[in-house]
């Protein structure tokens, strides 16, 4: 089975989970913005938790079936249509030969998930389907979708109990929200000014933001001297702070070492609320201690884990 791109959108690629264990070889995680509404969006349709998906940003695809199978849309609402008739977010959908799927631009939240039973084919590399642009690797041919593009759908699907209460309610994603963080590595280099500021004051989300890193503007952050550190290891959910004194949180596509001082690391389980945030929403930052991140990815996974529809 397989699928045809007949629009691609702003920028739609093949993601799963990521791709752990190869950054000592330079290479990052990758993998979805948004890890719970994947996540949600496979339970759906009956798939493994790190089957790949398409991830589309602000603007979606319209694309094409070639065979009958089971489809979710969980994330941003995109207004999506299903042969001009429209679709509901977070609910499960059968779909036969020739049918079409379509969706527009976010009009909540900035990134959509389409799950399709059995999974997006694409050959792994280092362990996962994820494309990285920047390299040229995993997805389908390391790079964004185009319109013409076939993708090949697995065929080992999962089992629906109930399709017809395959459905979570639906809410749009916040643009205001407070994400936990555990203090970085170089949080001692920041001054108590600079420490307050971080952990009590509101910041923006910048337009130079995206799957590498989300850019906010707010307060200055002010060290006690330079920002400025001998590069070191880089992780998913790293507060960076440049000489501009302002915070950068890094996200799926981030490079893997990098040269200035991390104040904080944005807590794994909070990373969703981060992916769904346009230019200009709110972020604020709540202090928790490693183990009370532990304790929530603990919880965050458990309650995938135990999904069934």
């Amino acid at each position: 089975m397989s699928i045809e791109i007949l629009e691609s959108g702003a920028l739609t690629t093949v993601q799963d989970l990521g791709r752990e264990g190869a950054r000592l070889q330079g290479f990052g995680t990758n993998g979805v913005m948004d890890e719970s509404s994947a996540r949600l969006a496979n339970a759906l349709v009956g798939n493994g938790q790190d089957f790949a998906v398409l991830e589309m940003t602000m603007l979606g695809a319209k694309i094409r079936f070639d065979e009958s199978c089971l489809f979710a849309l969980c994330g941003a609402d995109m207004k999506p249509e299903l042969n001009g008739e429209p679709v509901k977010m977070n609910k499960l959908y059968k779909v036969n030969s020739g049918d079409i799927l379509k969706l527009g631009f976010a009009v909540s939240g900035l990134r959509t998930y389409l799950a399709i039973s059995g999974g997006i084919e694409c050959p792994e590399f280092l362990g996962s389907r994820s494309t990285n642009i920047k390299c040229i690797v995993g997805g389908y041919y390391g790079r964004k979708l185009q319109r013409g593009d076939i993708l090949q759908i697995g065929s080992k699907r999962g089992h629906i109990y109930n399709p017809n209460y395959a459905e979570v309610p639906y809410s749009p994603p916040s643009q205001s929200v407070t994400v936990r963080a555990v203090a970085g590595p170089q949080y001692d280099m920041f001054d108590e000014k600079g420490k307050n500021a971080f952990w009590n004051t509101p910041f923006k989300t910048t337009v130079q933001s995206d799957r590498m890193g989300i850019r906010l503007m707010g307060a200055e952050l002010t060290a006690k001297g330079t920002t400025d550190i001998i590069s070191d290891a880089i992780v998913k959910g790293s507060v960076q702070v440049s000489a501009n004194l302002q915070p950068i949180i890094l996200m799926a596509d981030a490079q893997t070492t990098g040269g200035y001082a991390k104040i904080a690391n944005v807590i794994t389980a909070d990373l969703p609320l981060l992916a769904q945030l346009k230019p200009d929403a709110e972020v604020r930052f709540k202090q928790v201690t490693v183990k009370q991140a532990e304790k929530a990815y603990k919880k965050f996974i458990k309650h995938y884990n135990k999904l069934s529809f």
